[in-house]
C-alpha cells in the first residue's frame, strides 16, 4: 500500500512556519485601585515594581507602590491631605513623588520613599515641587517653586537640591537615567510660554533638543544610551511622538490619519512606549509599542475578549513589560500590566520541524 508522503512533509513545513512567524503577545493584569474608581500607572522597574496614584475608597487620590500583585498604600504613609502622586522606582524600590505634607501648608511637596520612611525634598523658596523620576543611584529629578513663582527642573542627591537651570523660562525634569542625563521641558524665555526638549547633566548647560518643525517640544523618557522620547508639534496643533538619538529628532508618526500622538518611555533596547489617535481632531487615543521602527497598536497584542481598551502605555523595562492606562468594560481608567509570552525556542520549533521530518522519512520507508 502506498502511503502520501508530500502532504505530511507540507504540514510539517507549514508547521515551523507558522509558529516562527507568529505575532509577540501579551498577558494583561488590571492593577486594580486603592478601593475607589481609577487608577494611572506611570513608572517601571526591571523587577516589575510599579509607581502611580489611584483613588481611595474616601475619594482621595493616593500614590501606590505594586509588587508581586499587591498595590500598597503609600500615599496614607507619605501624606497628610487627600493628594498624593507616584511617579518613579528605582530597582532597589524607592519610590518618588509629590505629596501634601504637613509642612507645605497643603501644596504638593516632592518626596522620596525610602526603607519605610519619607523625606520632604522641600522647594527653593516656593511653595511646591515635584519628583517625577529616580535612578540606580537614588538621583531625583523633578521640579520646583522658587520665591518668584518660576518652576526649576532640579536633581536630589544626599540631601541637596540642584538648581538645573533653564533655557530661559520655567523648567520641569521628567527623567533620569543611571548617568545622570535628564531630559524634561523648558520655556524658553520668562514672558515666552513656548516649550523645549531639553537634554542636560549636573553642572552642564541645557542642550535645546529643538522640535519636529513646530514650536513645542518635550522630553518624557531616557534610556542608558542617552536616547530620548517625547512629543513635539510639527505645525499647529499636530504633535506627534519623536526619538532623539546621536543628534538627530526622528519623527515616529502615528496610527492612520492620525494627527496627535506621545512617545513616553524608553527601555534599554529603544523600544518605545506611548499614544496614538488614528484620525485628525480625535481625542481617542491607543497605547503604542514603537520598536525596530514599526509601530503597534497594543490592543492588537492581548487576548481579544478581556474587556480592555488600551489608551495609554507610560512605561517598559527591560524585560519588555509595559505599563499604562486604559479603560475596562468601558468603565473608568485603570493601570494595566503587559508581560510578555515567551515565544518558543528556537531549539523547540526545530525539534517540532525535524520531528515531522523523521515521521514522513520513516512512513516512505515502510512504504
Amino acid at each position: 500500500m502506498q502511503l502520501q508522503i508530500r502532504p505530511i512533509l507540507a504540514f510539517g513545513l507549514l508547521f515551523m512556519s507558522t509558529v516562527t512567524c507568529s505575532a509577540a503577545s501579551y498577558v494583561i493584569t488590571d492593577l486594580g485601585t486603592l478601593g475607589g474608581k481609577a487608577s494611572l500607572a506611570y513608572s517601571i522597574n526591571n523587577s516589575g515594581q510599579i509607581a502611580g496614584n489611584s483613588h481611595t475608597s474616601a475619594g482621595a487620590i493616593h500614590a501606590f507602590l505594586y509588587a508581586n500583585g499587591t498595590m500598597a498604600d503609600i500615599g496614607s504613609v507619605v501624606g497628610t491631605g487627600e493628594e498624593s502622586s507616584g511617579r518613579g522606582v528605582n530597582g532597589t524600590g524607592q519610590f518618588v513623588g509629590s505629596s501634601t505634607f504637613v509642612n507645605s501648608a497643603g501644596f504638593l511637596h516632592a518626596f522620596i520613599y525610602s526603607d519605610g520612611a519619607a523625606i520632604d525634598l522641600g522647594t527653593f523658596g516656593g511653595t511646591s515641587s515635584s519628583a517625577n523620576a529616580i535612578n540606580a543611584s537614588g538621583v531625583v529629578a523633578g521640579e520646583a517653586r522658587d520665591a518668584t513663582g518660576l518652576d526649576l527642573a532640579f536633581l536630589y542627591s544626599n540631601g541637596i537640591m540642584t538648581n538645573l537651570g533653564s533655557l530661559g523660562g520655567s523648567s520641569s525634569a521628567l527623567a533620569i537615567n543611571d548617568s545622570g542625563q535628564v531630559t524634561g521641558g523648558s520655556q524658553l524665555g520668562l514672558t515666552d510660554y513656548v516649550e523645549h526638549a531639553f537634554l542636560c547633566t549636573a553642572g552642564s548647560p541645557m542642550k535645546d533638543l529643538g522640535t519636529l518643525g513646530g514650536s513645542v517640544s518635550r522630553g518624557t523618557g531616557i534610556n542608558a544610551s542617552g536616547q530620548v522620547v517625547g512629543f513635539s508639534s510639527v505645525s499647529g496643533v499636530i504633535y506627534h511622538p519623536f526619538l532623539y538619538s546621536n543628534g538627530v529628532m526622528h519623527d515616529l508618526g502615528t496610527f492612520g490619519t492620525g494627527d496627535t500622538g506621545d512617545a513616553i518611555a524608553i527601555n534599554d533596547f529603544g523600544q518605545v512606549v506611548g499614544s496614538s489617535n488614528f484620525r485628525p481632531g480625535s481625542s481617542t487615543t491607543a497605547a503604542f509599542l514603537y520598536s525596530n521602527g514599526v509601530m503597534v497598536d497594543l490592543n492588537t497584542k492581548i487576548p481579544t475578549g478581556t474587556g480592555w481598551t488600551l489608551q495609554e502605555g507610560y512605561g517598559i523595562n527591560n524585560s519588555g513589560q509595559i505599563i499604562g492606562t486604559g479603560i475596562f468594560h468601558g468603565q473608568t481608567e485603570h493601570a494595566f500590566l503587559l508581560t510578555p509570552i515567551p515565544a518558543p525556542e528556537p531549539s523547540t520549533l526545530a525539534l517540532s520541524a525535524f520531528g515531522f521530518l523523521a515521521l514522513a522519512w520513516r512512513l516512505r520507508r515502510r512504504a
